[in-house]
């Protein structure tokens, strides 16, 4: 294991030393006796953990520079050194974002196990943040058995060392982000960040200066300047989501500097040079958006020199398998329950659903799943109700009492027809495994038969 770095904040120079040489052997020890210098060196350096002293003569105190270091970093554990009565004082300390505490006089076996037990814990939210910026950056493993998939990669490997524009089709959550970032992933561009705007999430009256950034009082609200999307992502990949989405007046000026490679920010006379690759992904019919004025057509055949159409998950229910185990373990990971299995059973009827919500609604009824299940092992019942616990947004058009009875008719449905299958439709059977009485069954189904005929 790489020798551990420990910044010792306190104004007391003889604890300082001796905390420093029992610590020698295992830890690398960095002391500040001030509180600025302890702050300057928390910047300028790396440390696994910080042992900082409340007490410091003058105005400020631990507590303040606790509050700083915060600020720049939420991970790095503190401990933070007190005196017996201060129990306001800890309390404060852990309010701001302490890890834990320690009294003096120290002991320093006591020392030594505080800073191995908020290290575990500091390693634990760090995998926890790893998995969560995964989700949240989509960083997804664009993977896949069925033959779309695999035609798709080889495309990807194709294309993905050019400069040429991609336009990515496909339904919502299909993934065409995961393709897109795929793209850069493969590209000599891969060592720089990857930029998302996507055009249906902005206001229109917004999506100019996010795109083209502006400067300091170019429009009202313009306080100072900020860089927009051409900026940022030069010497990278820029993916405009959504494209169908953007106004005629930003697609005329969006097609000059595709062409150009230049750009003025809002209210600047400077012109700018960029150098990016652009992807652009979409749900929309953009040739029927031609057709109707609303897309520009020069816009169209510039964007469209190569085209990648992802299809729904319906089509490939091959690839289902694939990426419920991709989450089952993601999930699994940053719930805390990490030995979760999947039974056949649930297996097989996720691979049945025909998932209109593509691979975002399968993501989410697998992390319900993951958070509810009561076993080690995730049970057909656990998916079915989630997925119509999913399908409650398909009555949003209703009004509350209506949209409930509309839920629980399709959660009675789901849920009995399963048991019947299960039971080869003996009702009895079935009754007892739902623990419940058999008249009650009969008129259940009774009633589901009449609402549904």
């Amino acid at each position: 294991m790489a020798e551990q770095k420990i910044l010792l904040i306190d104004d007391d120079a003889t604890f300082l030393e001796d905390i420093q040489i029992f610590l020698k052997p295992d830890y690398r020890c960095t002391t500040a006796g001030t509180l600025s210098e302890g702050s300057k060196k928390f910047t300028q350096g790396s440390f696994d953990l910080v042992v900082l002293d409340i007490h410091f003569g003058g105005k400020k105190n631990g507590l303040d520079l606790l509050k700083e270091l915060r600020s720049k970093d939420r991970v790095t554990p503190v401990i933070m050194v007190t005196r017996e009565e201060d129990i306001d004082t800890v309390v404060s300390a852990m309010k701001y974002g302490a890890n834990d505490y320690i009294r003096k006089p120290v002991t320093y076996k006591e020392l030594l196990l505080r800073i191995r037990k908020v290290q575990k814990e500091a390693r634990l939210i760090r995998e926890n943040i790893s998995l969560k910026e995964q989700l949240q950056q989509k960083q997804i493993p664009f993977f896949g058995k069925s033959p779309q998939i695999i035609k798709i990669k080889e495309t990807i490997q194709r294309i993905s060392a050019l400069t040429t524009p991609v336009l990515i089709t496909g339904e919502t959550g299909v993934g065409k982000e995961i393709a897109a970032r795929e793209i850069h992933r493969q590209s000599n561009r891969s060592d720089q960040p990857f930029y998302v705007i996507n055009c249906s999430a902005i206001p229109e009256n917004l999506i100019e200066s996010e795109l083209f950034g502006y400067t300091k009082g170019a429009y009202t609200g313009a306080i100072h300047s900020a860089a927009g999307k051409f900026k940022q992502a030069h010497g990278s990949t820029l993916l405009i989501d959504e494209i169908g989405d953007l106004s005629l007046a930003v697609q005329t000026k969006l097609l000059n500097v595709l062409e150009t490679q230049q750009f003025y920010p809002l209210g600047s006379t400077e012109l700018v040079q960029t150098d990016i690759r652009f992807l652009f992904a979409t749900n929309a019919n953009l040739s029927e958006k031609v057709k109707n004025k609303e897309f520009r057509e020069d816009l169209f055949y510039r964007i469209n020199v190569v085209q990648i159409e992802i299809p729904p998950l319906r089509e490939r229910p091959q690839d289902i398998e694939l990426l419920v185990d991709y989450y089952l373990n993601l999930f699994s990971q940053l719930h805390g329950k990490e030995d979760l299995t999947i039974s056949e059973e649930a297996a097989s009827y996720l691979k049945a659903q025909p998932w209109p919500g593509n691979i975002r609604q399968l993501k989410n009824v697998i992390e319900r799943a993951v958070l509810f299940c009561r076993s080690g092992q995730i049970a057909l019942q656990d998916v079915e109700m989630q997925k119509t616990l999913e399908s409650a947004a398909d009555f949003t058009h209703l009004d509350y009492n209506s949209a409930k009875q509309q839920a629980l008719r399709e959660f009675q449905k789901s849920y009995i027809q399963s048991y019947l299958e299960r039971t080869g439709g003996n009702i009895t059977e079935a009754a007892r495994l739902m623990n419940l009485p058999r008249p009650s069954l009969q008129r259940m189904v009774k009633i589901l038969e009449q609402v549904t005929s």
